[in-house]
């Protein structure tokens, strides 16, 4: 009896599913209607002036969160840890690329890494560059979005 009912299942199971598909296949094809009189409707997006050339993510490493950053951040200063052979020219082209906001100074600071120990073994942190951009006023960018 055991492989009999197993039979029967299966074919059930089988014309279950079918039945399924068929249903999913008529809401996926009502679905796509609604969405291109949807898309009609949108805007169109504006241009920018500034030209993408993808080099702002090899420039700014990070921002850097502390207290102080975010103090300066009240004066329309944003700090960033860029990459450690960026020059100012890039950084501000790279602020203008990702956040669309010409800035008015870049102040610029490397540091060396520190001396550090991993038990018996001496090394060293990587040395790295900070970035201090300073925006015109009344210009303001979102470098804490979704934290």
């Amino acid at each position: 009896m055991g492989l009999l009912d197993k039979w029967s299942k299966k074919k059930e199971q089988e014309q279950l599913e079918a039945v399924e598909k068929k249903a999913t296949d008529v809401n996926v094809a009502e679905k796509p209607k609604a969405k291109k009189a949807a898309t009609k409707k949108a805007a169109p997006a504006k241009k920018s002036d500034t030209k993408v050339t993808g080099i702002a993510y090899k420039t700014l490493v990070r921002p850097l969160v502390s207290e102080k950053a975010t103090s300066l951040e009240t004066q329309g200063k944003y700090v960033f840890v860029v990459h450690i052979d960026a020059t100012k020219e890039e950084i501000k082209r790279s602020i203008e690329e990702l956040y669309g906001v010409k800035p008015k100074r870049v102040r610029t600071m490397q540091f060396e890494g520190k001396r550090v120990r991993f038990g018996h073994r001496r090394g060293k942190r990587n040395d790295w560059k900070k970035a201090v951009v300073e925006l015109p006023k009344g210009h303001t960018i979102h470098i804490h979005e979704g934290v």
